[in-house]
C-alpha cells in the first residue's frame, strides 16, 4: 500500500499483465522486455529480478492462461452441475403441486 493508501499492483503482476495485452496485440516476437517493463510501469531489472529470461515470462504467461481455462471450466462445470439441480427440484415441485 502506497502512503496515501491506495492499492498497488504488485510488480509482478503488473508485468504479467502488461506482457499479455503486449503479446495479443503486437505479437510474442513482435514486443520486447524494455516495451513490456515500460507498459508495466517499471524498468528492464525489475523485469529481470521477477522472470530470468523473456522466454520464462513466456512461459508464466502461458501457464496463467491454461490456470485461468481449467478454473473457467470447473466454474462452467459447477453451474451446470447447479441448474440442473435447481431444475430437477423445479420439475419434482411442480409434479408435486399438481
Amino acid at each position: 500500500m502506497s502512503t496515501t493508501g491506495e492499492f498497488r499492483i504488485p510488480p509482478r503482476q503488473r508485468i504479467l499483465e502488461a506482457a499479455d495485452d503486449l503479446f495479443r496485440r503486437v505479437g510474442i516476437r513482435g514486443v520486447g522486455v524494455e516495451a513490456i517493463a515500460e507498459a508495466a510501469g517499471t524498468n528492464k531489472m525489475t523485469l529481470y529480478r521477477h522472470f530470468e529470461s523473456k522466454d520464462e515470462l513466456i512461459a508464466e504467461w502461458v501457464r496463467g492462461i491454461v490456470e485461468k481455462k481449467q478454473l473457467d471450466d470447473q466454474l462452467k462445470a459447477a453451474l451446470d452441475a447447479a441448474v440442473k439441480t435447481f431444475a430437477a427440484d423445479f420439475v419434482a415441485r411442480k409434479k408435486a403441486a399438481a
